[in-house]
């Protein structure tokens, strides 16, 4: 028997899905809202600056936008400031 050509894949097809970082920005960017809203900034000064500043390179695109790291971290330093509120 003759040998088969080998088999071309289709290129990955983009999905709709959200990339992790994406995800991660959106459940960081609503529990800072539920905190502000709830607390004000007065509570946790530094990290509403911080997440201005990730706020503004999301706008800002390209190689401004935060890593995950930084916004893990971030969503990580609201969730203390949120169980201190509790």
């Amino acid at each position: 028997p003759g040998k088969r050509a080998a088999t071309t894949r289709s290129p990955a097809k983009e999905s709709g899905a959200p990339s992790e970082l994406e995800t991660e920005w959106a459940q960081t960017r609503t529990l800072f809202r539920t905190l502000k809203n709830n607390h004000g900034c007065e509570a946790m000064q530094m990290q509403c600056t911080l997440f201005n500043k990730l706020a503004d390179d999301f706008i800002q695109g390209g190689s401004e936008t935060p890593t995950l790291k930084q916004v893990k971290d971030l969503h990580e330093k609201l969730r203390i400031v949120q169980r201190q509120q509790e």
